[in-house]
C-alpha cells in the first residue's frame, strides 16, 4: 500500500518511532534503599549535603516540633536516578532529570505548603508544574551556600569575660524572640504572629544544636 500524509503527519510519526524514555516511578525510600540512595548524593556530596543528612535520619525519632523525614527515590527502570526529601522540607538530588524534577512536583499536591531547596534549574521546573495544578507560590528568599571545609576552620576568639555552652530549655523565650527578630530585620513572614506555639516547637526542636556565648 501507498500511504499519503502531510509534512506534520511524517514528523509524528518519526517521533513515535524514536525510543522513549524510560518511566520515571517514585516510591517512599525504604531501609535496604538507603545504602544506594547516599551512594547516588555521595557521588558529589557538597551540592547534596542538606540531602545527605535527611536521608541518614530516615526512620529516626523526629526533633520536637519536627515531622519526621520523609524522602523519595525517583526510578528509571531499575536505575536510582534521583532522591527528593519531602519533610521537613522539600529538597531534591543535584542534577536530577527534569522528568523526575516534574514527578516529586506532582507529589507536593497533598503538602499544603513548604520550603523548597533546590537549584535555579530544578526550582524552575518545579514552580512551573506547581503554578499549573493551581498552586500560588511566594518566594521567601535566594540563599547563597558557602562550604567551610575542615582544615580551613579555626576556633573564634572569646572575649575575656564570656563563656561558650549549648542551649537548654531556659534559653527558650530569648531564643524564641531572637529567632523572630531576625525574620522581621529580613522583612520575612512573622509565623510567632499566627502561630506562636508552633513557632516555639519549631525554636525548640532546634535546641540541641544550638550554641550560646553569654558575655559576663
Amino acid at each position: 500500500p501507498c500511504w499519503w500524509c502531510s509534512s506534520d503527519d511524517r514528523a509524528a510519526a518519526r517521533l513515535a518511532r524514536r525510543p522513549r524514555p524510560a518511566r520515571v516511578k517514585a516510591w517512599p525510600l525504604a531501609a535496604r534503599e538507603k545504602a544506594a540512595a547516599l551512594e547516588l548524593l555521595r557521588a558529589d556530596s557538597v551540592a547534596n549535603l542538606l540531602l545527605i543528612d535527611l536521608v541518614l535520619r530516615l526512620g529516626d525519632p523526629p526533633p520536637p516540633g519536627e515531622a519526621a523525614a520523609m524522602a523519595v527515590g525517583l526510578w528509571s527502570r531499575r536505575e536510582l536516578i534521583g532522591v527528593a526529601a519531602l519533610r521537613p522540607c522539600v529538597v531534591l538530588s543535584d542534577r536530577m532529570p527534569d522528568r523526575a524534577v516534574r514527578i516529586v512536583g506532582s507529589l507536593l499536591d497533598a503538602v499544603h505548603s513548604g520550603l523548597v531547596k533546590t537549584s535555579d534549574e530544578s526550582g524552575a521546573v518545579i514552580a512551573q508544574a506547581l503554578v499549573a495544578g493551581g498552586r500560588r507560590l511566594l518566594v521567601d528568599r535566594h540563599e547563597r551556600v558557602l562550604v567551610l571545609r575542615p582544615g580551613n576552620a579555626a576556633i573564634a576568639a572569646s572575649a575575656a569575660n564570656s563563656s561558650v555552652r549549648g542551649a537548654a530549655a531556659r534559653d527558650l523565650p530569648a531564643l524564641t524572640a531572637a529567632a523572630r527578630a531576625s525574620l522581621i530585620e529580613e522583612g520575612r513572614p512573622d509565623p510567632f504572629a499566627t502561630d506562636p506555639d508552633g513557632f516555639r516547637r519549631w525554636v525548640l526542636g532546634r535546641l540541641p544544636r544550638a550554641t550560646l556565648r553569654e558575655d559576663a
